[in-house]
C-alpha cells in the first residue's frame, strides 16, 4: 500500500502491486469501491404511489379453502409460544399479517402473469 501511494502521488503505477491486490481478498479496497459507487451513483430510494397501488391490488381476494387453511396453521404455528416444529422464536400477529399478505401478493401476481 505504501508503495503504491508513493507511486501514485507520483504520477506512476506499479503493475505488480497491483496484481497482489487483485489476487488477494483486499476488504480495504471493496469498501473503497463500495463508498466510491454508493457516493456518486446512489439513487435514494422514492415511495411511488402509483407502483404502491398496483401492488396491493394484486392480492389474492379469494383464496381457496385449501390455501385458506394453510394460512391459518401457518398464523397458528408462527404466533405459538412454544412449538417443538419452528426454529426461533414466535412472532408478534402484525409480523405474520404482513408475511400472509406478502404471500398473497405474491400469488394474485403470479396468478395474473399465468393468466
Amino acid at each position: 500500500e505504501e508503495q503504491r501511494a508513493k507511486l501514485a502521488a507520483e504520477g506512476f503505477t506499479d503493475f505488480n502491486v497491483e496484481r497482489v491486490l487483485e489476487e488477494e481478498d483486499c476488504d480495504e479496497m471493496y469498501g473503497i469501491v463500495l463508498s466510491n459507487e454508493l457516493s456518486t451513483e446512489f439513487v435514494p430510494f422514492v415511495e411511488i404511489e402509483a407502483d404502491e397501488t398496483t401492488s396491493r391490488g394484486y392480492s389474492l381476494k379469494k383464496p381457496s379453502k385449501a390455501l385458506q387453511r394453510d394460512l391459518d396453521e401457518y398464523r397458528t404455528r408462527r404466533t405459538a409460544t412454544l412449538n417443538r416444529f419452528r426454529k426461533g422464536r414466535a412472532v408478534e400477529q402484525t409480523t405474520c399479517d404482513g408475511d400472509v399478505s406478502n404471500g398473497l401478493r405474491f400469488l394474485g401476481w403470479f396468478k395474473s402473469q399465468r393468466d
